[in-house]
């Protein structure tokens, strides 16, 4: 969905604007020096030392087979570090190393952060509190050029809103880069890199070939290090993860692991190197600088200029940017780079407090970078696939605070790694701390087990089963024998963003596995139909809704749907136009551009499958263009590609499940789990496997819990501090009413009190705050307590136990 502009963002009704919209800013000049920092892309290195070492002489080569391997020393203490110096050389020298053990020490803890909401209340009136995506704050005021990263109040206390870190610990540089080599046909030979083992001197060729062992390096690393020694502005030492640790210990990898959210924290700054520059790399860089210098995009999804840009350019989102083909190509061949698709590095690059991108010779901050980024996706008129920015965005946004974990882990989706394990431990970095105290690195472990950690920890940490989401479409047995149905491949993205709201406020029971058996979760919930019939809707997915139709109008669909009802009461003409939109109309998702259900059902009308409206006189005119309609079309065709099984019951209800749902199967609500879940019996055992998660209309809003709303309450959907949609209130469009009170439940128990705060890490992704003020410790959680296994037990809801194997 494309952010919304705010007021004082470039557009072209912006009475501040310097020039219109509709006169956009040439292209930036070529850039002539690269010294200063609001030049683009700085260059480092001539074009001829971006080529690969020369190969050694058979002088040199005798020489080198005289030096031993590297023996490691253990490190002697849990917070001790091993960081590289990279001695001086010419770039085709061989690359000599200096090791040393550090002590990393830990900042005192530092109290949190003001929130934005709580910030906006210590502001004057007519100034406004905006954060950028990258955690700043940013002070709006009644003009534009009072903004400023400053609190308007000169006596307010800077450390309340900005992070203090206090690193009595060693000063170095951690770097971020991938493991593989560039994979551009040229010279991948892995390079030996020397370590010198005793101080003697540290100019060139000064130290004897007996204080000299090696190690192995990929050539990636190694072009890396030649580019950062010749770089005479650097002078920290390095910590490389592929040297500074160990291995060949399994014990060792698993401790350093578990310490890399503060190696990169205290990091004085992250180099990230992308690889070797090309021919066309530095007109990316300097594109990217150029746009990122300009523009900032915040929480809220607002899109603002730079109040400190160095020029004075507004653009808005329907802009064309005016950048050739070329451009474009070269812009795409650098944000498709391998270091984008990595999973470690998106935990290196959100814990640092700095960080600098090197791409061979040339540099840009990577904050200009993520800003450029964010700016090219907002832009409308984009000539690039919005997956190429997508995969980019995770790294401009700090997740700590205002993510719920579930949206941090989402980030391994479809990311590379060599070791399918460092798909949880490689992002155990930007977990909360109290999830990451959960989940012990053991790379001993198979993978299916390591998995299993994570969601019974998650399960723990939240009381939720939201990692639930990663079943759809994707499961694959084949590839997974012997894993619990229950355990989700977490490379694979989820199958859907849900908004059905199933379980409503509830919690589920983190229990762990019953009786030591590791392969079985028992799960609280309630069966509410059984599958009597399904169609395939895989294949005709890929070639739009008129195939769809084609597929499910002679089977499904009926003559009647203005007069005969579902289950709900609502005609099957609505259920089928909600099913088709996977739940997404405005009706639901006020705000948001999307087609309400009258709109949707005329669009589909003409395919045949949904009738037209009875009394259906001239229509309104749709808000949504062209482009708007084919976004829109695209998004809901791709949900249905996860979840493709067009599923009836026997109870009367139909939906899409995940293509492994076959009749039979049932189709159940779980306490804390925001979808409902096809399950399958397993009779012999009666215990059940997960086929995954559905879209079943009539069992969203907690109706299997509650029942249904009364009349004329419906549920409404709004975007939470991170922009994600999990906030879901109760509305009355008779009354205009909004509200978090479910008109279904009673009033709260004696004792117990509502209560709103922003979001912090530890929360699941749906949530109500509530306090119980009977207990001394005026107990908080995260679920409504008329809303617990026992509660439900007491309105007489049939709770019963699925053991999940």
């Amino acid at each position: 969905m494309p952010p919304t502009t705010r007021s004082r963002a470039a557009t072209a009704t912006n009475s501040r604007a310097k020039k219109p919209a509709t006169d956009p800013p040439p292209a930036p000049a070529p850039t002539t020096t690269h010294s200063t920092r609001a030049s683009t892309a700085k260059r480092l290195l001539p074009p001829s030392r971006n080529r690969p070492p020369k190969p050694p002489t058979k002088k040199t080569a005798a020489k080198k087979t005289a030096i031993v391997d590297y023996e490691y020393g253990d490190l002697n203490t849990p917070d001790e570090i091993r960081l590289l110096t990279v001695l001086p050389g010419e770039f085709h020298d061989d690359i000599v190393l200096r090791i040393s053990h550090e002590r990393l020490v830990l900042p005192e803890p530092q109290p949190p952060l003001m929130s934005m909401s709580q910030l906006q209340e210590t502001v004057p009136p007519g100034w406004e509190v905006d954060q950028t995506r990258d955690g700043r704050f940013l002070f709006l005021g009644p003009d534009e050029k009072s903004d400023s990263w400053k609190h308007p109040d000169p006596d307010f206390d800077s450390s309340r809103y900005i992070p203090q870190i206090h690193n009595d610990g060693p000063k170095y540089e951690a770097l971020s880069y991938t493991w593989e080599d560039w994979p551009d046909g040229g010279n991948n030979t892995p390079e030996l890199v020397h370590i010198q083992t005793c101080v003697t001197s540290t100019r060139r060729h000064s130290c004897n070939m007996s204080c000299l062992t090696r190690l192995s390096a990929t050539s990636n690393l190694a072009t890396a290090l030649r580019h950062l020694r010749a770089d005479h502005r650097r002078t920290l030492p390095l910590w490389i993860d592929a040297i500074s640790i160990n291995q060949a210990s399994i014990s060792e990898r698993n401790t350093q692991v578990r310490r890399m959210t503060d190696i990169f924290h205290l990091a004085h700054r992250v180099i990230v190197w992308l690889g070797p520059s090309t021919h066309d790399s530095r007109k990316a860089l300097d594109t990217l600088s150029h746009l990122g210098q300009h523009f900032m995009n915040s929480r809220n999804y607002h899109c603002l200029r730079s109040h400190d840009a160095p020029g004075q350019l507004h653009w808005d989102q329907m802009t064309r940017l005016p950048y050739d083909d070329s451009t474009w190509a070269a812009v795409d061949n650098l944000l498709t780079r391998p270091w984008f698709k990595r999973v470690w590095v998106v935990q290196e690059i959100q814990l640092a407090s700095d960080a600098l991108v090197y791409c061979g010779g040339d540099t840009i901050p990577s904050n200009w970078l993520w800003q450029a980024n964010y700016f090219i996706w907002w832009n409308n008129h984009r000539p690039l696939p919005g997956s190429i920015f997508d995969m980019v965005a995770d790294f401009g946004v700090r997740t700590a605070g205002v993510r719920a974990s579930m949206d941090t882990m989402r980030q391994t989706s479809q990311r590379e790694c060599t070791d399918p394990r460092d798909l949880v431990y490689g992002m155990m970095g930007i977990y909360p701390a109290g999830l990451r105290a959960l989940i012990v690195p053991d790379y001993g472990k198979q993978v299916w087990e390591v998995y299993r950690d994570l969601v019974l920890g998650h399960l723990s940490f939240v009381q939720r089963l939201e990692i639930f989401r990663w079943f759809g479409s994707q499961r694959n047995r084949e590839d997974q024998s012997g894993w619990p149905s229950w355990v989700p491949d977490i490379h694979k993205p989820p199958a859907f963003h849900t908004r059905m709201f199933a379980a409503g406020y509830s919690r589920s029971e983190p229990t762990g596995c019953d009786s030591g058996d590791l392969c079985l979760l028992p799960a609280k919930g309630v069966q509410c139909a059984t599958v009597t019939s399904i169609i395939d809707l895989s294949v005709r997915a890929h070639s739009g809704f008129p195939a769809i139709a084609e597929a499910v109008r002679d089977q499904v669909l009926r003559d009647d749907q203005n007069t005969v009802y579902y289950v709900t009461g609502e005609s099957y003409l609505d259920v089928y136009a909600k099913t088709m939109s996977v739940g997404r109309l405005i009706e639901r998702l006020p705000g948001v551009l999307c087609p309400s259900l009258e709109t949707w059902t005329r669009r589909l009308s003409p395919l045949g499958l949904c009738a037209p409206r009875i009394g259906y006189q001239s229509p309104e005119q749709s808000a949504l263009t062209d482009s708007d309609w084919e976004r829109f079309e695209r998004q809901r065709l791709n949900e249905i590609k996860a979840i493709p099984a067009f599923f009836e019951t026997e109870e009367g209800y139909v939906g899409l499940g995940p293509t492994a749902t076959r009749p039979g199967d049932l189709i159940a609500v779980l306490l804390g789990c925001v979808a409902p879940m096809v399950l399958r019996l397993q009779a012999q055992t009666n215990t059940y496997t997960v086929v995954g998660q559905a879209y079943c209309h009539g069992l969203h809003d907690g109706t299997a819990l509650l029942g249904p709303l009364p009349h004329p309450w419906n549920v409404q959907v709004f975007r939470d501090c991170a922009g994600r949609e999990t906030i879901f209130r109760f509305h009355n469009p008779e009354t205009g009413e909004v509200s978090d009170e479910d008109p279904r439940l009673d009033p709260l128990p004696e004792g117990w009190e509502r209560i709103t705060r922003d979001r912090t890490e530890n929360d699941p992704e749906v949530f109500q705050c509530f306090r119980n003020k009977s207990t001394d410790s005026e107990e908080t959680i995260t679920y409504d307590p008329r809303m617990s296994p026992e509660a439900l037990r007491a309105r007489g809801v049939d709770i019963r136990t699925f053991s999940l194997v």
